[in-house]
């Protein structure tokens, strides 16, 4: 009694104890499994947008980006939306900036935008990482992609492992994961 299926990010599921009302830290209790046959209504516009841009390591057009058939579908099928114009696409990646990286003049004057590397998007949520429990979920997540980290976000994968942590035993078993 007092136990509850929990999600603890990014990828632990286990009973937790929840008896006083006080929800552990960076727990999800609170969650629904989705049948993948409804999946497609609940996509996001990242997940259609990464895979178009991850097979380039360098920028892409914005009008590139935009003809690809995954995001005429996105937009057509899921969102039955009109695509986006440019401002809106410039919207969306300076508002993710930590995973996007937008200019709107390039050398040829066309907007283009680049997927951040590994290294890029973990260093922007590593500074941000309030304590040890959070660097280390973070580090968890990154998994093989954490062995290409240059050394200079390695020092800061290590600060962020200094800052005091929970003393909870589901955290304490994350951090040691």
């Amino acid at each position: 009694r007092g136990y509850f299926l929990a999600f603890q990010p990014p990828t632990s599921l286990r009973m937790v104890l929840c008896s006083s009302g006080q929800v552990p830290n960076k727990t999800v209790i609170d969650f629904t499994l989705v049948d993948f046959q409804a999946m497609f209504k609940f996509i996001d516009v990242e997940e259609v947008l990464r895979p178009v841009l991850e097979c380039h390591n360098t920028w892409v057009p914005l009008q590139q980006v935009k003809q690809d058939p995954n995001v005429i579908a996105y937009f057509q099928n899921i969102l039955q939306k009109p695509m986006w114009d440019d401002d809106d696409f410039q919207t969306y990646f300076e508002g993710h900036f930590e995973t996007w990286e937008f200019k709107q003049q390039h050398e040829n004057g066309t907007p283009v935008v680049r997927l951040r590397g590994v290294d890029e998007r973990l260093g922007f949520s590593l500074n941000r990482a309030r304590d040890s429990d959070e660097a280390a979920s973070l580090i968890t997540s990154a998994g093989e992609e954490i062995r290409r980290l240059p050394w200079r976000c390695v020092a800061v994968a290590f600060e962020g492992l200094a800052k005091p942590g929970s003393n909870d035993i589901s955290a304490v078993l994350q951090r040691m994961e």
